[in-house]
């Protein structure tokens, strides 16, 4: 069994998260939603991350490239030991949890619906801001 500590240091290195948070046309819907995952070329990483946190792995092209990703409650559970052990995605993997802590009542993918309140809708386009702006900033440093 690999440790979450490299799993961790691999995340870092070649991760992604990704929140959307569409409001749709003139703000009568939106999606939200939060991707964890990974792609690589070849390699036993994606199937290492399968096992641990669950999810999806695909293979595609020809030239062999895998790709983990996960959402909901398996993306919440990858973003706990991501955000105890990254250093680079820490900040973003925090605001991925907010998300997620705001939209896993539905599942972890969320479309305005009764049971979504104004105040929950407008914490979604908070976290999600939050988001866009740590992304900016760790490329404008790179």
């Amino acid at each position: 069994m690999v440790s979450d500590d490299y799993l961790c240091g691999v995340f870092d290195g070649e991760g992604y998260i990704t929140i959307t948070h569409d409001d749709g046309l003139y703000g009568r819907r939106f999606t939200t939603r939060v991707l964890v995952g990974l792609q690589m070329r070849g390699g036993p990483i994606p199937d290492l991350m399968h096992a641990r946190f669950g999810g999806s792995v695909k293979r595609y092209g020809d030239a062999g490239m895998v790709a983990w990703y996960v959402t909901g409650k398996g993306a919440a559970e990858a973003l706990a030991v991501f955000e105890a052990g990254c250093h680079i995605k820490r900040d973003l993997a925090v605001a991925a949890m907010d998300m997620l802590a705001l939209t896993l009542p539905q599942g972890g993918y969320a479309k305005r619906g009764p049971t979504v309140s104004d105040d929950n809708l407008e914490k979604r386009r908070e976290v999600a801001a939050r988001a866009v702006a740590l992304h900016s900033a760790q490329y404008a440093d790179s």
